[in-house]
């Protein structure tokens, strides 16, 4: 902190609040300007996704250059998996990405269930989880039920918010937000 003690900064963030954010921006902000609020959000969710060094991309903001703080979350965490790795003497996993294929089926899955699950519902049903949406709905018949079972959620929640990323998917919804196809 100022004082020269050691301090924490919480980040306070879920997805939704992106959704939220920009809805809430297109309501209250001109057209012609929108472009130029959508880059700021879209600068705001990247800070708070990132895996690069808070306080370098802080400074960088204010066009100050600095290397790594060695501080914040992240760097902490490259800390800790460095001295993880080391332990265990193993190179990193490469990330697993679904096929192109799948991604085509998870969207057109979710054109047929046009705001029926959440993310995380629609995560579950397209692993394969026998919920209870997914057994009052009806949806266990459903071709795109389980069409990612062999993959780990952390890699199709991965694959779905990519998609909301490039817009082939969208959520919606004032305080649950459901999925929708990005038509």
């Amino acid at each position: 902190g100022r004082d020269g003690l050691a301090s924490d900064c919480l980040l306070f963030y879920s997805a939704g609040d992106r959704a939220k954010m920009l809805r809430l921006m297109e309501k209250e902000t001109d057209e012609a300007k929108m472009p130029a609020v959508r880059e700021r959000l879209y600068q705001l969710y990247f800070y708070c996704e990132t895996k690069e060094c808070r306080r370098k991309l802080l400074l960088k903001y204010f066009d100050q250059e600095m290397n790594n703080c060695g501080n914040c979350d992240n760097c902490a965490a490259k800390k800790r998996e460095a001295k993880r790795s080391a332990r265990q003497n193993k190179a990193a996993k490469p990330a697993v990405l679904l096929p192109k294929e799948m991604e085509d089926d998870i969207v057109f899955a979710a054109g047929e269930l046009e705001g029926m699950l959440t993310l995380s519902e629609f995560v579950s049903f397209l692993i394969g989880l026998d919920r209870l949406k997914t057994k009052t709905l009806g949806l266990r018949r459903h071709k795109g039920y389980g069409m990612a079972k062999y993959y780990q959620r952390s890699t199709v929640t991965a694959a779905v918010e990519k998609l909301i990323e490039e817009g082939r998917l969208k959520t919606a919804g004032t305080t649950i937000q459901k999925i929708y196809s990005g038509k």
